[in-house]
């Protein structure tokens, strides 16, 4: 599979670049920071109810 293979050499070029980040470590009895919530766009852009069940008048 070219898929695989392009995906192996993807990941063995990240690893081998100088440059390259190191690995984050590893956060003993730490949980990850919970997500932010996301904007309220209900209350900026209000949309009309769309029924369900029921078609539309």
């Amino acid at each position: 599979m070219a898929i695989a293979e392009d995906q192996i050499v993807a990941t063995t070029r990240t690893r081998l670049l100088p440059h390259s980040p190191p690995p984050a470590p590893p956060s003993y009895g730490r949980r990850p920071h919970p997500p932010p919530p996301p904007p309220p766009t209900s209350s900026t852009t209000p949309s009309p109810p769309t029924p369900t069940c029921l078609p539309p008048l």
